[in-house]
């Protein structure tokens, strides 16, 4: 079931990837793009522990084949300014997806089940 929970995540990273590329000329459609990665890691990180790594790859999945280009020359990620802040932006969604791998701490940490520490 996990691993189920792991290729979803990867399928979700992927489909917001692409969005992310194709949105990225706007200044409101790089900081949906990357800010809806980040928000994502962080929900998934609470949900399905463990899971936002893959979520993270599944994004810089179309990252990656937009900045190599195509056959005859043409280039979906440009060298500008927005182009490389996605760039950047996909290595910050790598970090914290990697980061986020842990699952999230217990808030009551010590506490037993009334309340006495252990």
């Amino acid at each position: 079931m996990r691993l189920l929970g792991y290729a979803l995540a990867f399928a979700l990273g992927f489909a917001a990837g692409i969005a992310a590329v194709a949105v990225h000329r706007f200044p409101a459609g790089l900081v949906l793009g990357v800010g809806t990665a980040l928000v994502v890691i962080r929900t998934l990180r609470l949900w399905l522990p463990g899971s936002a790594p893959a979520f993270a790859l599944g994004w810089l999945g179309p990252l990656l084949l937009a900045v190599l280009g195509r056959p005859e020359g043409d280039v979906v990620v440009a060298s500008d300014g927005y182009g490389w802040l996605l760039i950047v932006s996909g290595f910050v969604v790598l970090v914290v997806g990697i980061l986020s791998a842990r699952p999230p701490a217990s808030r009551h940490r010590g506490v037993g089940r009334e309340g006495a520490p252990t």
